[in-house]
């Protein structure tokens, strides 16, 4: 069955905490991230970004590998587009969401053999937590969206097609990919 958990990804106790009550995992989704848009030229702004969008995916792979060794499994992280271009205003969010790509393929070429597979997913523009303010300016999304190739933004619908794909039995060939989510936009 599907469990939804939240933890604090930077704490090694909630994560060990979370990881003992869990008796059977086939899935992680490394979905956890921070932005500070402007700040993250500072280097604790740049250090904290790195720690929550890196550092905390390691955390729980890291702890998740026992398990998804037992089950086959497979893990997901979530990059982003800011990993293949610079975003002036993040540098800390792009650094981590590359580095993200990086860790994809070792952890996938260190961890075939447990028989786990690992990928990425790079999003464009989809709305969350950290991309809120932008969903409430209607000029800017549809800017946005016009830099498509598809003419529109990430829905969560589409987010769920690759990961169902990627967690599934047709997929057993796939792994150490990144996989870009973003309506054409990295190939205009």
């Amino acid at each position: 069955s599907l469990r939804k958990l939240k933890l604090d990804v930077i704490n090694d106790i909630s994560i060990e905490k979370t990881f003992d009550e869990i008796n059977e995992l086939h899935i992680l989704v490394n979905n956890a991230g921070r932005i500070k848009r402007g700040l993250e030229y500072r280097i604790e702004h740049f250090a904290d970004v790195i720690n929550t969008n890196l550092m905390g995916v390691m955390r729980m792979s890291h702890e998740a590998l026992p398990k998804l060794a037992l089950a086959h499994g497979n893990i997901i992280n979530i990059a982003s587009m800011f990993s293949f271009f610079g975003s002036p205003m993040s540098p800390g969010y792009t650094a981590s969401k590359t580095g993200l790509v990086g860790l994809t393929k070792s952890l996938a070429n260190g961890w075939s053999e447990h028989h786990v597979r690992v990928n990425a997913i790079a999003p464009g523009f989809f709305r969350t937590n950290l991309t809120e303010s932008l969903f409430q300016d209607p000029d800017k999304l549809k800017t946005l969206a016009n830099k498509t190739m598809m003419g529109r933004n990430g829905e969560e619908k589409d987010i769920f097609g690759i990961s169902v794909f990627l967690c599934s039995d047709a997929n057993s060939y796939v792994t150490g990919q990144t996989i870009f989510l973003d309506g054409g936009f990295s190939a205009a």
